[in-house]
């Protein structure tokens, strides 16, 4: 699991999230992203 560093809403239907995950900084290239699953 990654820990949730930041929670921001930045207007009612849009949040910003900032969550530390350095294995997966580590190997991403420019113009990839990360699809995120809730449980």
């Amino acid at each position: 699991m990654y820990e949730i560093v930041r929670k921001k809403v930045l207007n009612p239907v849009v949040k910003l999230m900032e969550v530390s995950a350095p294995d997966i900084a580590r190997v991403c290239k420019p113009g990839q992203f990360v699809i995120i699953r809730v449980n």
